[in-house]
């Protein structure tokens, strides 16, 4: 059995993933209560706003993932905005190469954004904020 890989998508290349990835790109849509349609998320990545991971297992598409640089005043980080997928062991170890792109790109640090029962993936992060949403 091979071992999944991490593979990072290009604006560039994202018409040639679209077909494969766009059923990923509306299930992170519909995650944001409204905030973003998939067309958005498309949109963001072209204008090179997110950056698009997949995670794969040979010709097995594990899980397609979305990140974003934030300027801080004081330091940069990256965010991980949305993520659907399946077999989280199996490649929750792949989320350090993100780590490493992200201090390439001068990051001083990693903020996922994920629901409460993703805790487990980020063992090593502190939880220092709830996110509490209403609509109005």
């Amino acid at each position: 059995m091979s071992e999944p890989r991490l593979v990072g998508v290009s604006a560039a290349d994202l018409d040639a993933w679209l077909p494969r990835i766009a059923g990923h790109l509306a299930r992170i849509a519909a995650s944001t209560h409204g905030a973003y349609w998939a067309a958005d998320l498309v949109a963001e990545i072209r204008s090179r706003d997110l950056q698009l991971w997949t995670v794969q297992n040979r010709d097995d598409l594990l899980a397609v993932f979305l990140t974003r640089i934030v300027q801080y005043p004081r330091l940069s980080a990256l965010q991980m905005v949305g993520c659907v997928g399946r077999d989280w062991r199996g490649w929750a170890h792949l989320l350090a190469d993100v780590e490493r792109f992200a201090i390439g790109k001068g990051c001083r640090r990693a903020e996922p954004i994920a629901p409460r029962k993703w805790r487990h993936l980020f063992r090593d992060y502190r939880e220092t904020h709830v996110v509490f949403e209403k609509d109005l």
